[in-house]
C-alpha cells in the first residue's frame, strides 16, 4: 500500500516500485504528499533466502570466492564496502566451519534460525542471503518510515520484523526460516495444506489478526496508544527509537525504543549508499 501509494504521488508515472528505489528517493520530506494515513511495514527475517531459491540457489553452497563476485556483480563499486560491513558474518561462518573440522567440537549451529548443515566447506550464502534481506527490504522500511515522519505527519506508522520459523511454505528452501511473505499464511489463519498450526503457531496467528483487525477498525488517536499484540504492546514508531515488533512465538518482543535506541549498521551503511548503484 504504501508503494502504490508513493507512486501516485508522484514516482515514475505512478508505475509500481520497489523497497530499494522508494528508499532512494526517500530524503527528508520527499514524501510529504503522501495521504496522512495509518501505515504497517514490515519484513520477514530471511526475505533473502526467498529470491535466492527463486534463482535456483535454494539448498546450495556458496564459497567465500563466489560470495566476493555475486556482491561485486550486484554492487559494482560499493562492492567492496558492502563485503566490509558484513565481513563479521562471514567471518562467524568460518570459525563456525573451523570448529566443525576440530575432531571432538561440537558443531556451532547458524544464527538466525537455520538447521546446522554438515559440510566439507564453509557456507556463505546465508551473508548473501542477509545482504539481499536488508537491502531489499528490511533496511528500506526503515529508511521509509524515517522520510513519512520527517514532515508534519500526524498519524501513526507500525514496523513489524516476521521472525517466526515456519513450514508453511511451498518453497522447499524457505522450511524452517522467515522467507518473504512467511507472514501471510499467520495472518490469515492459513496454514500451508496439509499441515497444521501448532499450538504456539496458532496463538501467534490469532494475536496477529487481532492486532491488524484492531489497526483497520481504530482512530488514528487510538492507536497512538499502541497495538496489543498478545502479551505485548506494539507502539508506533517514532525517529528517536525505530520501534520494531518482532514477531515470534511463544512470545513477540519489540525492540528499540527512546530508552534503548538500536544501532543498526546494516541500515545505516545502506542508507549512506542511497540504494543506487
Amino acid at each position: 500500500l504504501a508503494a502504490a501509494a508513493a507512486a501516485d504521488a508522484g514516482g515514475e508515472g505512478g508505475a509500481w516500485r520497489t523497497l530499494p528505489s522508494l528508499a532512494a528517493s526517500s530524503g527528508p520530506g520527499a514524501l510529504s504528499g503522501l495521504a496522512d494515513v495509518p501505515l504497517i511495514l514490515g519484513s520477514t527475517a530471511h526475505e533473502g533466502d526467498f529470491f535466492l531459491a527463486l534463482a535456483g540457489l535454494g539448498g546450495r553452497q556458496m564459497n567465500r570466492v563466489v560470495l566476493w563476485a555475486t556482491v561485486g556483480f550486484m554492487f559494482r563499486l560499493a562492492a567492496p564496502q558492502v563485503l566490509r560491513v558484513y565481513a563479521p558474518l562471514a567471518d562467524a561462518v568460518a570459525e563456525a566451519e573451523a570448529q566443525v573440522q576440530q575432531p571432538g567440537v561440537a558443531p556451532v549451529s547458524e544464527q538466525g534460525g537455520r538447521a546446522g548443515r554438515s559440510c566439507a566447506q564453509a557456507d556463505y550464502l546465508p551473508v548473501l542471503a542477509q545482504v539481499l534481506t536488508d537491502y531489499m527490504f528490511r533496511c528500506p522500511a526503515r529508511r521509509l518510515a524515517a522520510a513519512l515522519h520527517a514532515g508534519p505527519r500526524v498519524s501513526p506508522t507500525f514496523l513489524y520484523e516476521f521472525a517466526q520459523p515456519s513450514n508453511h511454505t511451498p518453497v522447499a528452501a524457505c522450511r524452517g526460516l522467515a522467507c518473504h511473505t512467511m507472514e501471510l499464511p499467520f495472518l490469515f489463519l492459513q496454514p500451508e495444506p496439509p499441515l497444521r498450526f501448532d499450538e504456539d503457531e496458532f496463538a501467534l496467528a490469532h494475536a496477529m489478526g487481532d492486532a491488524w483487525a484492531h489497526f483497520a477498525r481504530a482512530s488514528p488517536g487510538a492507536l497512538g496508544r499502541g497495538i496489543a499484540v498478545g502479551s505485548v504492546t506494539w507502539p508506533p514508531w517514532t525517529v528517536e527509537g525505530a520501534e520494531v515488533l518482532e514477531l515470534r512465538a511463544p512470545v513477540s518482543r519489540v525492540t528499540g525504543g527512546a530508552l534503548m535506541p538500536v544501532c543498526d549498521l546494516h541500515c545505516d551503511f545502506w542508507d549512506s549508499t542511497g540504494y543506487t548503484f
